[in-house]
């Protein structure tokens, strides 16, 4: 099979198998290895114990026949339209064990070269769907290294390549820029590929998102400057004439002719005040029933499709149903009450999926208001099934890309927004702390008697 080279960098990679007969690579216990490690599970399929059920996230059985592995990486893709939207099911992987695989390079291990080696077999024997799966599980997940990630994104991005299949390329894209695999020399220019591929698909809503956070990124064309203001001006948004003047500004510094066009723009585009109401976007409506009443939540699946994709996930496989809020953080600034209440999966393994890529605010234009839902984790890309929603304005979660911490140049991710049950909220809020429960700068913030959600539904179109 001859790939496509890819736009970030050529991969070369030699693959070696060796003799499948040396089964000690395998792990020998796969209903442990599936409560360890539940996205990949292996076993001998010789040994009738690998036939039993594995765990809740292994999906169907028989799990084991002809040599196959049954898998789930639970992480959100990509559709037309849309910019990025998530996946409602499973990505399955049939996995072709083999015994000992060697790369050639000394940054990909044994486990990530089989898994590349089965991506490139499933595609000389045209079962893309396999092969996508594969590599999608190689760039997202927390298992493997920067290089390890690398090698599967850009298997990604080849595959897609050949398959003529934008959407797919920016699919690959994406996760590799969620992930740790890129260099920053070419976080930017994937970062332009996003670009570029957003304006001919006429979403202007997304590609303006994605320009103003490549120019948050650091020093930029003028020209990046200049099709964010003509992208604004056609969209009625504020800012269009500041951003041509500043066209204009960066085009003399470098010393280059300016083209005519930006300054009849400069002169005669007036700077539009923002809007009196907000665009509408796409979202769908989800009521969590607790013991203290109904909380009706917004999710925002057109501009935070990875997040509240995820969260909807939850919903629609009852993963949510009896789970708790737990916490109440109290802060004594502001209008009052303020803070959050925390609650979600805690890590139960019956409830958890794997964590998904990290959409800072400044990608999808949400902040953290008064009663918006934001993901808890303990790094980008460790979110999954616990949530807070915010009493009051806590914008300092934001993300801030002039910032030195890398935690907080990302921020928090924002989903959704409670629109009704506020009240319930600060019901929540306001119940009896123990003040020995909590570990760390959390001891004093959890709750007594945890809140029981009885119920997380997707509401009906007359709700």
């Amino acid at each position: 099979m001859t790939f496509i080279a890819p736009l970030l960098l050529s991969l070369s990679m030699m693959v070696l198998v060796q003799d499948q007969n040396n089964s000690e690579s395998h792990a020998a216990d796969p209903e442990e290895a599936a409560t360890q490690t539940p996205i990949i599970v292996e076993g001998n399929t010789n040994d009738p114990e690998v036939r039993a059920q594995t765990g809740s996230r292994i999906p169907g059985e028989p799990l084991y026949r002809d040599l196959n592995v049954a898998t789930s990486t639970g992480i959100a893709g990509l559709t037309p339209g849309s910019g990025i939207s998530p996946f409602h099911g499973a990505n399955p992987v049939n996995k072709r064990i083999t015994t000992t695989c060697v790369s050639d390079n000394d940054a990909v291990g044994e486990r990530a070269s089989c898994l590349l080696l089965q991506g490139r077999e499933a595609v000389a024997e045209n079962d893309i769907i396999a092969a996508t799966d594969i590599y999608r599980f190689l760039v997202s997940s927390d298992e493997f290294g920067p290089e390890e990630r690398l090698a599967g994104g850009t298997e990604l991005y080849n595959l897609a390549g050949m398959l003529r299949d934008t959407v797919l390329r920016e699919e690959a894209l994406i996760r590799l820029l969620e992930s740790d695999a890129l260099e920053e020399s070419q976080r930017r220019p994937a970062m332009r590929t996003l670009i570029d591929m957003a304006i001919p698909r006429d979403d202007s809503a997304l590609a303006i998102a994605r320009l103003k956070h490549f120019i948050s990124t650091g020093d930029v064309l003028p020209e990046i400057f200049a099709n964010l203001a003509i992208l604004l001006r056609d969209a009625g948004e504020a800012g269009a004439q500041g951003y041509m003047q500043q066209a204009v500004t960066q085009q003399r510094a470098l010393d280059r002719p300016v083209e005519q066009g930006w300054l009849d723009f400069v002169r005669d585009t007036p700077d539009v005040p923002a809007p009196d109401s907000e665009p509408a976007f796409a979202t769908t409506t989800v009521v969590f029933e607790t013991e203290l009443g109904a909380i009706t939540i917004a999710l925002e699946t057109e501009r935070a499709p990875i997040t509240a994709g995820n969260f909807l996930r939850y919903v629609e496989e009852g993963r949510f149903d009896g789970i708790v809020f737990y916490r109440a953080m109290h802060v004594d600034w502001g209008e009052q009450p303020n803070g959050l209440i925390q609650g979600g999966a805690q890590w139960h393994p019956d409830r958890v999926l794997p964590g998904i890529p990290h959409e800072p605010t400044t990608i999808t234009g949400l902040s953290h208001t008064r009663g918006a839902l934001s993901m808890a984790m303990g790094e980008p890309g460790t979110a999954n099934g616990d949530f807070s929603i915010m009493l009051g304005d806590q914008t300092g979660l934001d993300a801030k890309p002039e910032s030195d911490d890398p935690v907080w140049q990302n921020g928090y991710a924002v989903f959704g927004y409670v629109t009704d049950g506020m009240d319930v909220v600060a019901a929540i809020h306001a119940a009896a702390i123990d003040p020995e429960l909590g570990e760390g700068w959390m001891k004093g913030q959890m709750l007594a008697q945890p809140v029981t959600v009885t119920e997380a539904r997707v509401a009906e179109p007359a709700e």
